[in-house]
């Protein structure tokens, strides 16, 4: 299985430490407020912190690539990890499916991908954003890497932004660019991520291996953020 650069050892063993951390804390807090608080309101107030689902950090990724880069195929991939929807054979624009992985946290519950290059279907960014975006607990965007496109993208993150999203950068690391890079490093991302895809006769199973891990760190992420 491959290796995503923007998953260190290192990343998996603070979050353990830190959900640890949070558990005694959020213990200490709750055990201190029993003292002057009767039976059922405590015990309501446990429930409702056990139930996890009133606090999300929301994420939009965009991923960035020119033609043949891989970014479709990833997100069927994600699909088919993280809702059991299988869309190998027809794949529409600006989909939004349920969340099934049994791992997953309950408050994990939609996934939106945009399954085209924004620019291969759309030219406003602003009617994008009001018309065929959907809100969701994921949401997954796509651009090209083109100098053109760095001011559609720019775009996107604020618009993303203004919804109370974070916003990631996806890059995979075939067809490199100078514009590729200045895009993940100039533009306002809250993080980068860096996907190894070399030019390989194995690609789709590079594919699906890299979707593979990138569900399963946005369902850890969940758990935390």
């Amino acid at each position: 299985m491959l290796a995503i650069n923007f998953i260190p050892k290192s990343l998996v063993v603070y979050e353990v430490f830190c959900g640890f951390g949070l558990l005694i804390v959020s213990f200490a807090i709750y055990a201190g407020r029993g003292l002057n608080e009767k039976p059922n309101k405590l015990r309501e107030r446990c429930y409702a912190s056990k139930k996890g689902d009133h606090m999300l950090s929301k994420w939009t990724y965009i991923l960035v690539g020119n033609n043949d880069t891989g970014k479709t195929h990833f997100q069927k991939w994600l699909i088919w990890y993280l809702c059991k929807v299988n869309k190998f054979s027809k794949l529409n624009t600006c989909l939004v499916h349920k969340i099934s992985h049994p791992n997953a946290p309950k408050k994990l519950r939609t996934l939106f991908t945009i399954n085209r290059s924004f620019q291969e279907k759309w030219s406003d960014v602003d009617d994008f954003f009001n018309n065929e975006f959907k809100n969701s607990d994921i949401c997954i965007l796509s651009s090209h890497a083109m100098p053109d496109c760095i001011s559609d993208i720019e775009s996107m993150i604020n618009h993303a932004k203004q919804r109370f999203y974070n916003v990631g950068g996806v890059f995979f690391s075939n067809k490199p660019s100078d514009v590729k890079s200045k895009i993940a490093r100039d533009l306002d991302w809250d993080e980068v991520f860096y996907l190894e895809n070399p030019e390989t006769d194995e690609w789709e199973n590079q594919i699906q291996d890299l979707a593979l891990e990138f569900s399963d760190m946005l369902i850890r992420r969940a758990y935390l953020q």
